[in-house]
Order: C-alpha cells, then structure tokens, then sequence
C-alpha cells in the first residue's frame, strides 16, 4: 500500500498529490521511500504540494524536513 501510495505522490496531479501526502502525514511510516517521495514533491511547481509534503515530511521526521524549509522560508 505505501509504495502505491508513493507512486501516486509522485506521478499524480497537483490534487491527488495533496491527498497522498495528508495520509502520509497520518500514517507517518517510517520507509525511506516515502521520504524520498515527499523530498520529491517539495519540487513541485504547485505550492499546496510543497506545503503538504513538507507538513508529511517533518510529521514523519522532522529531522529530514529541516534541510528542506529553510530553502522554502528564504524564498
């Protein structure tokens, strides 16, 4: 289920991939794939993704988040 999940967060609309990454940040598993896939979607020219892959990210590791939202808070 997560590696489906994963493909859609990175294959789906701008739509879908906000749905993706609000069930992520609700499960928050803990597979290194999902955190590739959320990295990912923080690229998206779709500001809502970004904001919602970041929110999914740091709620499953903050840890890995951080390297991300200063480059986003400085935009």
């Amino acid at each position: 289920m997560i590696d489906r999940l994963c493909k859609l967060l990175d294959e789906g609309d701008a739509e879908l991939q906000i749905a993706v990454a609000r069930v992520l940040r609700e499960l928050k598993p803990k597979d290194a794939g999902v955190r590739k896939s959320l990295a990912g979607a923080l690229k998206s020219q779709n500001e809502m993704v970004r904001l919602y892959a970041l929110e999914a990210l740091a709620a499953i590791d903050v840890q890995s988040a951080l390297p991300f939202l200063i480059p986003m808070l400085a935009a």
